[in-house]
């Protein structure tokens, strides 16, 4: 679970990295700091081949953390596509009645697991031998009921007051009315 955990935050850091040259904060902060296209579209470059990276390795050791005797298509199909369809579907349902532009970006995170499944096919680890059986408990439950209200919590994102009356920008402008 908490390579799972690991993947997510540091993906989710390459993803944004990987959105550097078109939108989000790190587009912003891009374009905020006069950063030029060129470096922007490199760090996109990076942030793509960065997650793919990370994804093929966090596939790579999940065949070794898989059921002991399973097959590498066993390993993929429980150690990567359930968790990915599964999750996905909880994606899609906790973003039901939030606008419908939300959801793609969300469900195009999944198919970087296509790598995942990559580096499961072509390690050549061997499960490590353990006899337990993988099932959800009431700590994963937990989780995920915490995750979903925080998601929703969140989906109305946090309005930032705007200085209409300022020529200085608005994060000159907030920062002016702070001081003052």
């Amino acid at each position: 679970m908490l390579l799972y955990l690991a993947l997510f935050g540091v993906g989710t850091f390459f993803g944004n990295l990987m959105s550097a040259a078109f939108v989000g904060d790190f587009s912003r902060a891009a374009v905020a700091t006069q950063l030029p296209l060129p470096a922007r579209y490199a760090a996109t470059f990076i942030g793509l081949l960065l997650l793919c990276a990370l994804h093929f390795i966090a596939g790579w050791e999940l065949r070794r953390l898989s059921p002991a005797g399973s097959n590498k298509l066993n390993a993929m199909m429980i150690m990567v596509v359930v968790p990915v369809v599964s999750a996905s579907a909880i994606v899609a349902l906790s973003f039901w009645s939030m606008p419908a532009s939300l959801i793609p970006g969300r469900l195009g995170e999944a198919s970087f697991w296509l790598f995942g499944a990559a580096g499961i096919s072509m390690s050549r680890q061997i499960p490590s031998g353990s006899d337990r059986t993988l099932h959800a408990g009431w700590t994963d439950l937990a989780a995920l009921v915490v995750a979903i209200i925080i998601v929703r919590v969140m989906a109305g994102g946090i309005a930032y007051p705007r200085h209409v009356n300022s020529t200085a920008g608005p994060i000159r402008a907030t920062l002016g009315a702070q001081t003052r």
